[in-house]
């Protein structure tokens, strides 16, 4: 992906600050439309945006930098451990990201792919944090989640970003973060 090696990469909060423009849709009415409707609609805001002049790259996302949230529950590695206790100081926090995510936000790819096409296998990708906290001295692609239960089917690693500030500008450490395709999330 040619944006793997790009000059202007991130800055020190992980991302293209200077050339990312975040902005938020709203739908008018007393309640929002369907969810099919939604994301449709989404979609083509999303194309009819890369069609015009001077944008390089369009990618939605459930939270914009700054923003993580920790909502799943997970289970990785030998023995499948728990991460609501074994990793409890350092939770991931989580993302809902479009396949174009990455690419508009200037976040350098470090190893494997992000998100192939809508419909494919359940994919999670995580940042450089997450990949060291939970797998150290290991390759974190092609490990293996487990988002609810134990029980449930394994949600494979195929890629590795770049660490970007979660919480606030100035952060001492790199947080772990894990995104999952908006278009197809784990049941």
């Amino acid at each position: 992906q040619e944006w793997r090696d790009q000059a202007d990469a991130p800055c020190a909060i992980g991302y293209a600050g200077a050339r990312v423009v975040f902005g938020r849709v709203t739908f008018e009415g007393a309640s929002p439309p369907p969810e099919p409707v939604v994301g449709a609609a989404l979609v083509e805001l999303g194309r009819r945006l890369e069609q015009r002049p001077g944008i390089e790259a369009v990618g939605r996302a459930t939270n914009v930098p700054m923003q993580g949230i920790s909502i799943f529950r997970f289970f990785y590695g030998p023995g499948a451990r728990d991460s609501s206790t074994g990793i409890r100081k350092d939770f991931p926090t989580f993302n809902a990201v479009s396949p174009g995510f990455f690419r508009a936000i200037g976040m350098r790819l470090v190893e494997g792919a992000t998100f192939g096409a809508s419909g494919s296998a359940v994919q999670v990708v995580v940042n450089e944090a997450m990949a060291k906290l939970l797998w150290p001295g290991e390759k974190a692609i092609g490990q293996c989640v487990h988002f609810g239960r134990r029980e449930n089917p394994c949600t494979r690693v195929v890629g590795v970003v770049s660490n970007a500030r979660q919480m606030s500008v100035i952060e001492d450490d790199d947080k772990p973060q894990f995104y999952l395709a908006m278009d197809n999330m784990p049941v």
